[in-house]
This record gives structure tokens, C-alpha cells and sequence, in this order.
């Protein structure tokens, strides 16, 4: 049990005075009057408190009264860390504008006047404009992660593409969805792609950076409308060395890829083309061979390309291709 300080002192359960003493806290206030029904006006004295108060409420409740002394006794100069709590006595701004932290958990510098920390030797405004630089630039960046990722149609799951067709299935409701135009499609049905505008296979990797860069430049356009004192440098995104070389490579193995892929659709077309024809048996190359490999597929692209009726002999440039007799008529 716990009693007030009056004459006649009144007592209560610790269960009732913890939740008396949440409910004061809760609504910033640090009394601890006695919750006796009669009017009484006793306290519950710090004794009490620590012996039935939890160990934080009972913290919380020492760390409100404090506030409440120092808020009451009207101190010239008190100032408090924007940060924390801590408060300490400083002299006049225009002396020292800089508000040092003591509190071991923070020890922060700031600002008294903007109460940013402490940009010394910048005077406020600079250091507004300044920070708006980095606003708008997140502003920016974020338009550009905007188109460069998806949202499933039916469950709005956010997904990014790192390989395969264009036909994405969402992994959490099974949706299906075209990755170029992001338009629903059935699970079986690919005529969205073999009727419609969007290539069933395409080098995503290209169109995404181009997408991401016009991103970048709309956004750019538009802050630069709205804070004309802003440069082009000022929105320019910092990327290091490394990350460029990175990007470039990545963009250039696309590229490869790509003209691989069309390769091999032509070398298909040539070999699924009716009349005489020099049909090439492939030999597996060496290991790590595969420039010999892309060398004949684009010798075979360039005799689709030139094809009309009969092929020319065999090109003897072919290196590590075997041909077969020339048969006559469409292939069987």
C-alpha cells in the first residue's frame, strides 16, 4: 500500500497509483496527488513513488518534474538541445549562436536561432538553401527509382526485372502483367506480344537506363522551374568512378546479349527457310570459345540478310562449323 503526506494520511493500492501515475504521464504531467475520492490534498511523497512505481514510470515522472522546476523559476538564457532534453544557461545569441550538448547519449552542436545543427560558418539562410539542394535532389532520385520499378496490377507488390521475357508474374498473387506497358495479360495467352506493340524479348537493361535518365531529366526540369537560383550542378547526382565503370560494363554485356539474341533468331529463319540451302551442323566449342561461336552466327545473319532464292556456297570463313550436302527443295 501507499499513503499520502496529509494528517490523516489516506492509503492506496500500488496498482492503482501505477496507473494513476501512467495516466499523468501520458498527459505530460508530473502531479502526485492523492487519489483518495474526499478532496484530499496530500502527495504521494518521492519514498512512496520509488517503492510502488515501476522503474521507468518512476523515471519518466522525476524527468517531468524537473522540466516542470526549471520551466517555473523563469531562468534568463535557459535554452534546451533540439535534439534531447538537455537544457543548460547560455549567453546571448549574438555572442555565441551555438548551443553545445552535455548529455553523454546525444553531445550534439545546433544552432539557437534555426535550431538545425550547427552549420558554422554559414549563416541560416545559406544553410536553408543549401539543405534545399539536398531536397530537391532526393526529389530527383526518387523519380527515378518511380520508373524504374514496377507495381503488380493486382496486389500492387513492387518488383524490379533481372532477366528472362517480358512477361512478369507477380510472386505473391500469381497476377501476369507485361513489363514494358505494364498491362494485365493472360497466364497462357502471348498475343499481347506476337499481335500487340510490346516484343516478347527486348534489351531491358538499355531501355531501363534510358527510361530512369528521361525520368531524371523531367524531375530536374521541373525543380529547376520551381527554384530558379538552382544550377545544373547543384542537381547533379554524385556517383563515384567505380560505380560508372560498373554501370558502363553492365550496360555494354546487355548490349552483347542482345546482339547475340537477334543472331540466333536470324541463324533460326535461315534454317527454317524453304529452297536450296547449306543447312550447318553446330560443333560445341572450346571452352571459352564463344567469339568463334558469335563470329559464325553473325556470318549466317549476313547471309539471311543477303538470301535471294539460292545461297551462296558456304562461307569459308565459318570456323568450327561443319556443312552438310546441299539439299534441294524446302526443308522436310
Amino acid at each position: 500500500m501507499a499513503s499520502c503526506d496529509a494528517p490523516n494520511p489516506h492509503y492506496s493500492c500500488i496498482v492503482c497509483v501505477n496507473k494513476y501515475i501512467e495516466t499523468e504521464i501520458g498527459m505530460n504531467q508530473c502531479r502526485t496527488n492523492c487519489i483518495d475520492s474526499s478532496g484530499c490534498m496530500g502527495v504521494f511523497s518521492s519514498v512512496q513513488l520509488r517503492a510502488c512505481l515501476h522503474e521507468r514510470n518512476f523515471e519518466k515522472l522525476e524527468k517531468l518534474q524537473q522540466e516542470n522546476d526549471i520551466r517555473l523559476a523563469g531562468l534568463e538564457g535557459l535554452e534546451e538541445c533540439p535534439f534531447c532534453d538537455f537544457k543548460a544557461i547560455c549567453p546571448p545569441a549574438e555572442i555565441d549562436r551555438e548551443f553545445r550538448c552535455q548529455d553523454s547519449c546525444c553531445q550534439k552542436i545546433s544552432c539557437r536561432l534555426c535550431q538545425a545543427e550547427s552549420h558554422v560558418p554559414q549563416t541560416c539562410e545559406e544553410f536553408a538553401r543549401g539543405h534545399k539542394k539536398f531536397d530537391v535532389r532526393r526529389q530527383i532520385e526518387e523519380a527515378m527509382s518511380t520508373a524504374l520499378i514496377r507495381h503488380c496490377n493486382k496486389c500492387g507488390t513492387a518488383f524490379l526485372k533481372e532477366g528472362g521475357c517480358n512477361k512478369m508474374m507477380c510472386t505473391m498473387c500469381k497476377a501476369y502483367q507485361c513489363y514494358v506497358c505494364s498491362k494485365s495479360v493472360k497466364g497462357q495467352n502471348y498475343d499481347h506480344f506476337h499481335r500487340g506493340p510490346c516484343p516478347l524479348y527486348d534489351n531491358y537493361v538499355r531501355r531501363d537506363d534510358e527510361t530512369v535518365k528521361n525520368a531524371e531529366a523531367k524531375a530536374s526540369a521541373k525543380v529547376r522551374a520551381e527554384n530558379p537560383y538552382l544550377t545544373a550542378d547543384d542537381l547533379k547526382i554524385g556517383v563515384s568512378d567505380a560505380v560508372q565503370e560498373e554501370e558502363r560494363v553492365r550496360l555494354e554485356s546487355a548490349d552483347e546479349a542482345e546482339r547475340i539474341r537477334l543472331a540466333g533468331e536470324q541463324r533460326n529463319l535461315f534454317l527454317e527457310a524453304p529452297g536450296p540451302i547449306h543447312r550447318p551442323m553446330w560443333t560445341r566449342p572450346a571452352e571459352g570459345d564463344y567469339g568463334v561461336l558469335h563470329d559464325n552466327i553473325q556470318l549466317i545473319a549476313e547471309q539471311v540478310n543477303n538470301r535471294a532464292g539460292a545461297l551462296p556456297p558456304p562461307d569459308p570463313r565459318l570456323e568450327g562449323i561443319r556443312w552438310r550436302e546441299h539439299l534441294q527443295g524446302p526443308e522436310r
